[in-house]
């Protein structure tokens, strides 16, 4: 069970910070 969630908690940051980065990539254009 606490696996799972790690694995949720991985998958929501990485998702997250490729926003992040796509939004900064972006701005700098």
């Amino acid at each position: 069970m606490k696996l799972l969630r790690v694995e949720m908690m991985n998958l929501f940051w990485s998702s997250a910070l490729r926003l992040v980065l796509d939004k900064l990539v972006f701005a700098q254009h």
